[in-house]
């Protein structure tokens, strides 16, 4: 990986204006690097201005972006450093990064602020080179970094290191950077250009780039897309014309957004975070080591998440939603979108454990009495002392009388259960065994007629000690069978 081959700095620059300076040979590279800062601050202010923070350290000659708790680009001697999100890299670029890796801590789960983040260092060349990629890396892990906790360098925030960068990107005069915007957006504007289909949606969401569009590459596609949101859906479905041949060539995103009542960037928005999620859907079976499909959930569900360190489907599913609600406090909204997620995947969030009272259903001031007593967990609400019930702290009638409720309706759960189950698999039950007995006509190699009776095991005992019923049963259903009755 190439960096900055200007020497080390002899004089320390008092500020990020002659630090620039001092670090480039010319105007275009300082005006790229200040503008890929600016689009950094820019992104990060957008979702959450309270946790960024700017600042030209003088000390260690570097300009830094913080947000959150995690260093997202920083400019020093040695190049710009850049913090991406490795999962929203693509395989090319990973391979890429593979065989570039400066130091082990560069590596993706460097960091303990945020699972999956790598960072490198480029320079001009490589930044042009890969822009538009190391933009979008950064962007999400500037969302993700947004959730991690308050910015503890606030304190350090350094207005003037803002005004240098931005008074570069606001330069006339240089056009390299506008140049490299230009070719981003001509690429997307001939994507739009085309007629976009089911194919060109399977090609998208599909990481083997020769896959077939055959009818079942077709048919798992659109199954997949029917567990996302109904206006996820809705979107795809008209723009990449999967039920209608090149409906998507006259559908607008703004027509779309005349419908849903929204911008057409919102429904851009919408779009590309459903064919994220279409994605993973297509290419894996998330399994339960599986980390959380974050694109999936909104950036409250995220949070909640992150502050809980919950990283892993699995993770999910070893907590229930009791807990989820009574423990960790989530609010519905959150709730629901972790629901919807798990359910995408084939999983849903256990209501409680076994050895657990389900407090979900009950009403809040008996739930608030069980928890201050201690009795959450089923056999010691059964081992209670029903005349100690009333002496309980805080338990007024209302609860009392819905606590009985609760213990009658538990104590006749457990009864059921140890009952024996009548007339199923009992022999008296003749419907039972015309479905259970099997009745065969064969002949052997003389031709002589043989019948062969397959009956259940457990029949057995009830047959050897002549049970009337049971033997009649049988020969009805012999009868049938050789007679065709």
């Amino acid at each position: 990986m190439n960096i900055f081959k200007k020497s080390s700095i002899s004089t320390k620059p008092q500020n990020a204006e002659g630090f620039l300076n001092k670090t480039f040979q010319n105007i275009e590279d300082i005006y790229l690097v200040s503008n890929f800062f600016v689009e950094s601050i820019e992104r990060a202010k957008e979702i959450n201005a309270g946790r960024v923070s700017v600042n030209y350290r003088k000390d260690k000659q570097i300009i830094r972006v913080n947000v959150g708790r995690l260093e997202v680009v920083s400019l020093s001697e040695k190049g710009l450093l850049i913090v991406m999100h490795y999962p929203a890299l693509s395989e090319k670029f990973r391979d890429y990064l593979e065989g570039n890796w400066q130091y082990n801590e560069d590596r993706p789960t460097a960091y303990n602020v945020l699972r999956g983040s790598c960072r490198m260092r480029f320079s001009p060349e490589d930044l042009i080179k890969f822009y538009p990629t190391l933009r979008e890396a950064n962007d999400h892990l500037i969302a993700l970094a947004a959730l991690t906790g308050n910015n503890p360098w606030l304190s350090s925030n350094d207005d003037q290191t803002i005004e240098t960068l931005y008074s570069y990107k606001n330069n006339p005069k240089v056009e390299l950077t506008n140049l490299t915007k230009t070719k981003i957006s001509k690429k997307q504007n001939t994507k739009k250009r085309q007629i976009l289909s089911i194919q060109t949606l399977l090609k998208e969401v599909s990481n083997d780039k020769n896959i077939k569009f055959d009818y079942q590459e077709i048919e798992t596609l659109k199954n997949q897309m029917k567990k996302l949101p109904e206006i996820e859906y809705d979107i795809l479905n008209i723009r990449y014309s999967i039920e209608a041949e090149n409906m998507g060539q006259n559908i607008t995103l703004q027509s779309i957004g005349d419908k849903y009542n929204l911008t057409r960037e919102r429904i851009r928005q919408i779009e590309k975070q459903a064919v994220k999620k279409l994605k993973i859907l297509f290419n894996a079976e998330t399994k339960p080591h599986s980390e959380i499909p974050f694109d999936f959930l909104n950036n409250k569900t995220c949070k909640f998440l992150i502050k809980n360190k919950i990283e892993t489907i699995g993770d999910l599913l070893n907590i229930t939603k009791q807990q989820l609600i009574e423990e960790l406090k989530i609010d519905n909204k959150s709730l629901l979108d972790i629901e919807e997620m798990l359910i995408s995947f084939g999983y849903r969030l256990k209501q409680n454990h076994e050895n657990e009272l389900n407090l979900i259903k009950l009403s809040t001031r008996l739930k608030n009495v069980l928890i201050e007593n201690n009795l959450t967990k089923t056999q010691d609400f059964l081992d209670y002392p029903l005349d100690e019930f009333e002496y309980l702290t805080n338990i007024g009638e209302k609860s009392l009388n819905e606590l009985f409720l609760l213990r009658k309706e538990l104590e006749e759960n457990i009864l059921s259960e140890t009952e024996p189950v009548h007339n199923q698999n009992n022999v008296n039950d003749v419907d039972f065994i015309n479905d259970a007995v099997s009745v065969e006509v064969k002949t052997n190699e003389n031709l002589e007629p043989i019948i062969e009776i397959r009956i259940p095991e457990e029949f057995a005992e009830d047959l050897v000690l002549g049970d009337v019923e049971a033997i009649s049963a049988i020969i009805r259903k012999i009868e049938e069978k050789v007679y065709n009755l």
